[in-house]
């Protein structure tokens, strides 16, 4: 939505509480400021009338206070850079505290084809969840959440590796629950803190999937930097199914 509409929808008394309407006055110093003069000036004008829908936008303009207000004024390099160290701080706290015994047995090429392959994912959800609203979507959201989802799946079906490591034994799903609600713990910081973090707020909409895809890969990549089983169906159950939160949430803020 661009300016000159907002002027327009503003001198004709139209409907400005819409989400376009409040994203773009979020983002536009200049057109807040006339929404919020407008039933100032109104009343200062002989024969005019304040309008309601002006009156009730300068409101929640005036609401929209607190700390996560704070947060998402930040200049966007300064977000993205929160945004990568809150996201790099769960998969350090994994390798640190609780890393995966068989790290140095891992074959050392898959080690790396799997981590990129995760960090791609994150970084570019991440990236485009905290882009300014003025820069046009494309479909770019669309294609890294799906990709998001097929890279997880992807890995859990590469060939198996030798599991005789495990705590879990060859019992392929003993200890899935444990992963899946480890893997989902660990995305949940990432999940809250793009969302605090994106312009939108609480209107994701279409960005919900990026938001929903970056902390879905931070799990991924905990429960994968934590967990040495290597049996397709402990991977199925206990690590693919950490995706089911995230895009829960995202299917949810994408309705309201």
């Amino acid at each position: 939505m661009e300016c000159d509409e907002i002027q327009t929808r503003a001198r004709g008394g139209g409907d400005l509480r819409e989400p376009g309407v409040v994203q773009h006055l979020r983002a536009c110093e200049t057109c807040a400021a006339m929404i919020a003069a407008a039933p100032l000036l109104g009343a200062r004008t002989p024969g005019a009338a304040a309008s309601p829908s002006a009156s009730a936008l300068a409101t929640a303009i005036a609401s929209d206070g607190g700390a996560a207000a704070a947060l998402r004024s930040w200049s966007t390099p300064l977000r993205r850079t929160v945004g990568a160290a809150l996201v790099l701080a769960v998969p350090v706290l994994v390798m640190t505290l609780w890393p995966r015994p068989d790290h140095a047995a891992y074959p050392v090429l898959r080690w790396i084809f799997e981590l990129a392959a995760l960090f791609v994912v994150i970084a570019a959800a991440s990236w485009i969840a905290l882009r300014p609203l003025h820069r046009p979507d494309h479909g770019g959201a669309r294609w890294v959440a799906l990709f998001g989802v097929l890279v997880t799946v992807v890995l859990a079906s590469l060939p198996a590796i030798d599991s005789s490591i495990s705590p879990h034994g060859t019992d392929a799903l003993s200890g899935a629950p444990w992963c899946f609600v480890f893997g989902t713990a660990c995305a949940v910081p990432t999940w809250l803190g793009l969302r605090v973090l994106a312009r939108d707020g609480d209107r994701l909409g279409m960005r919900a999937d990026v938001v929903a895809a970056a902390s879905a890969g931070v799990g991924a990549l905990a429960v994968f930097l934590h967990c040495p089983t290597g049996a397709h169906g402990h991977l199925w159950a206990g690590h693919v199914t950490v995706l089911a939160l995230p895009w829960l949430l995202a299917l949810r803020l994408r309705r309201r």
